[in-house]
């Protein structure tokens, strides 16, 4: 499920729930969106699991760089003191 949540002049924000087997890198490739801004906004310590709500912020698309957007094969969390 993914609900939006504002579009205006650029920025925009939803709220997209984990499905089953989504990883966080998933959805950052999905919505183009640096994953350490995801994790940031979210306060996340660990992989969200399914059924979790996420907030994403989607900025201009001139500001995002693909190199932000870890790849999916890769874990984003190996402990919590990788963040």
């Amino acid at each position: 499920m993914v609900r939006l949540l504002n579009n205006f002049e650029g920025l925009v924000e939803f709220l997209v729930s984990v499905e089953d087997g989504q990883t966080l890198a998933d959805i950052c490739a999905d919505y183009l969106v640096p994953i350490d801004d995801v994790i940031a906004d979210n306060g996340l310590i660990t992989e969200p699991k399914a059924g979790e709500v996420i907030y994403i912020r989607k900025r201009p698309a001139h500001l995002v760089k693909p190199e932000f957007v870890q790849n999916s094969s890769e874990p984003v969390f190996k402990t919590v003191a990788d963040k």
